[in-house]
């Protein structure tokens, strides 16, 4: 349970229910508990940005008492930096410890942590998607869910000049964000969200991941019949295949080459790979994927279904170092809700490299 917070934060009631289009609506009131959990994380985006990384990191762990330090500042070494999982908690343990776990202070100073290796774009969406999950605790009266089983970790000792690691993961979330000189190099990233569009107890309505599923859909109707055939990969895939424990584990290139796309399709195919990758504040990385080489050895293939909406549609994107996937499956707590997948990998800068042969 979270510690005592000195502050008062009302229970919000439910909200009416929405019209179709703005997705699936809570029907349940929030706890205390969830209510001001969201409201340091709303909270959080008022305050200053910080300043890098490693400062953010020294701020967060002077916050924590010998024990939870002991928790959650791990050596930096592979076989703990590789151990994340998207599952709920019941499925899987996580490093460090969970916000759950944290008092108010602490988690102030996490949220913070977290906002400096991140765009904004991208701590935005990761929020997003605590709110999800905060949404189906509630909506389905389920323990192993919430914003407050998110678990940080810091790998290594947090400097200007050496390399560590900071890991946040939970349901649906995995950042693995490698520092280095105060640059934070952030795959392998999971993302997933279930319901796909949920409407919010003040009426409002999330969907984070439309950009990168809008982008993807783009794509793929620009895509020509022959075209469609020849990116159609041979097998059906049930999920994201390079999920948690597929370090290093890239398959054969398939699918259609971007050199085969017209003008107008490469462009398109240019704009998923730049929103896919939006959380990224190092500009370069972004770039490395697009450069004229990097294209000329880029694929993008699918199975299932062209409709990204559609349980059982697959889509993928394979570069010389780009890996983007795409997975959507029927709901684990409703299975009529949209339930979406995804995952960002490097080959050459996972973990930065420092695993790297």
């Amino acid at each position: 349970m979270l510690k005592p917070i000195l502050f008062t934060v009302a229970l919000l009631l439910t909200t009416i229910v929405a019209s179709e289009d703005t997705g699936v609506s809570i029907h349940k009131a929030q706890s205390e508990e969830t209510a001001r959990l969201i409201e340091m994380i709303d909270g959080s985006f008022e305050q200053p940005t910080p300043d890098s990384p490693t400062k953010a990191a020294k701020v967060f762990l002077s916050t924590l008492s010998p024990e939870e330090q002991h928790r959650v500042q791990l050596d930096f070494k592979q076989e703990t930096a590789i151990d994340w999982d998207n599952a709920p908690l019941y499925e899987e343990t996580r490093n460090g410890a969970s916000f759950d776990e944290l008092n108010a202070e602490t988690i102030r100073a996490a949220l913070q942590l977290i906002r400096s290796t991140q765009s904004e774009e991208g701590y935005k969406q990761l929020t997003d998607v605590m709110k999800a999950d905060a949404f189906l605790h509630t909506d389905n009266t389920d323990d192993t869910l919430g914003a407050g089983l998110y678990s940080i970790s810091i790998h290594g000792t947090p400097s200007d000049d050496d390399v560590w690691m900071l890991q946040f993961s939970g349901h649906h979330l995995a950042k693995n964000i490698v520092i280095h000189e105060n640059i934070a190099h952030v795959t392998p990233q999971f993302l997933g969200v279930e319901p796909g569009q949920f409407t919010w107890w003040d009426g409002v309505t999330y969907e984070p991941l439309y950009d990168e599923k809008n982008s993807l859909q783009t794509l793929f109707d620009s895509l020509s019949e022959e075209q469609i055939d020849a990116a159609k990969l041979g097998e059906l895939h049930e999920d994201v295949v390079l999920g948690p424990e597929k370090d290093d584990s890239f398959p054969e290139k398939m699918g259609i080459a971007y050199i085969a796309l017209s003008a107008q399709q490469q462009e398109l195919f240019q704009d998923v790979v730049t929103t896919w990758t939006v959380a990224s504040p190092a500009s370069e990385t972004v770039h490395a994927y697009l450069e004229e080489d990097a294209l000329d050895e880029t694929t993008i293939a699918w199975s299932g279904h062209t409709d990204m909406n559609e349980p059982g549609a697959y889509a993928r994107i394979d570069g010389p170092r780009v890996w983007l996937e795409w997975s959507a499956k029927d709901g684990a707590s409703n299975a009529s809700d949209p339930h979406f997948h995804t995952i960002w990998r490097d080959k050459q800068f996972d973990y930065a490299g420092a695993f790297v042969d």
